[in-house]
């Protein structure tokens, strides 16, 4: 999982805006949610963070919206809130999480993604680290 911004977005898409839903869609959430995180996620990945939010966080307080994959399970994700400590709380986690991946040979293994097909394995020298 790797932090990003509208910017970055666009431009893996080589788009010069969001197509017309996404754009709606992302508007209206703005209006009531005016903080937002856009980040690069495998759907393993978004899964461990929604867990971590489940925990730690208000989850009936964020909305999300997952944009256009850019591969099979990868793609963008911006979560919106009312309150700018969530959103400064999920930047903080973000580039943090790694997700243990029980299909994986061997089993078990832990990984981050640092941008599509781009995997970082955990290292117990990583103090920040959350697994999940």
């Amino acid at each position: 999982m790797k932090l990003s911004s509208l910017q970055n977005m666009l431009k893996e898409y080589d788009a010069r805006e969001l197509d017309f839903d996404d754009n709606l869609n992302r508007n209206q959430l703005l209006v009531s949610k005016p903080y937002s995180v856009i980040f690069e996620t495998s759907f393993l990945e978004l899964d461990s963070l929604n867990k971590w939010i489940e925990i730690k966080l208000d989850k009936n307080m964020l909305e999300w919206l997952f944009y256009e994959k850019i591969d099979y399970d990868y793609g963008f994700t911006e979560y919106f809130s009312k309150n700018e400590s969530e959103i400064k709380a999920l930047k903080k986690v973000i580039p943090n999480i790694y997700t243990i991946y029980t299909n994986s040979y061997p089993p078990n293994q832990i990984y981050k993604t640092n941008s599509c097909n781009n995997w970082i394995e955990y290292s117990k020298n990583e103090i920040n680290a959350i697994i999940i």
